[in-house]
């Protein structure tokens, strides 16, 4: 009875302190998770950029063929299109090129969610839109290109 509450309490013990060894810092595992956040957002980064030189260029082609086909977007004011209304749409014009700062991405090569604020004067039906807005964009890896699954626009019109 000794033997077995011994071999209890030293198998408790190897356990204990082995949960102690996995939760202590590795070294490099903090390196190559930055690598790997950098990589993931160097994928996405020219992902985003090409959807929105396709709305920048306003070219149904371009948007076609960045748009997934299970492709939704919502917008601040509630409207929300799927992908054939979304290119039939009347789309916002933009005045500057948009540009994209503040990036931060989750997820794999595969799929990603991109949060961001896009920089650009735009409107959309005659009136301006915010200039700095937050986005949020889902993508997944297509062969060798990234399509746009689901997108936020919480650019607000201006009054």
């Amino acid at each position: 009875m000794i033997l077995r509450k011994l071999t209890l309490a030293l198998a408790a013990a190897g356990f204990m302190a082995a949960g102690a060894v996995m939760t202590g810092p590795v070294p490099g595992f903090g390196t190559a998770v930055a690598q790997a956040q950098d990589a993931l957002e160097a994928q996405a980064k020219p992902a985003i950029e090409i959807w929105l030189d396709a709305v920048y260029k306003r070219d149904p082609a371009l948007l076609d063929a960045v748009l997934a086909p299970e492709f939704q977007l919502m917008r601040a004011d509630g409207t929300s299109f799927d992908k054939a209304g979304y290119i039939a749409s009347k789309l916002p014009i933009f005045v500057t090129a948009p540009q994209v700062e503040e990036l931060a991405v989750t997820g794999t090569a595969e799929l990603f969610v991109a949060r961001y604020l896009v920089v650009a004067e735009q409107t959309r039906d005659g009136v301006a839109l915010q200039t700095t807005a937050p986005r949020l964009s889902v993508f997944r890896k297509d062969g060798d290109k990234y399509l746009l699954v689901a997108h936020a626009n919480f650019a607000a019109l201006e009054r």
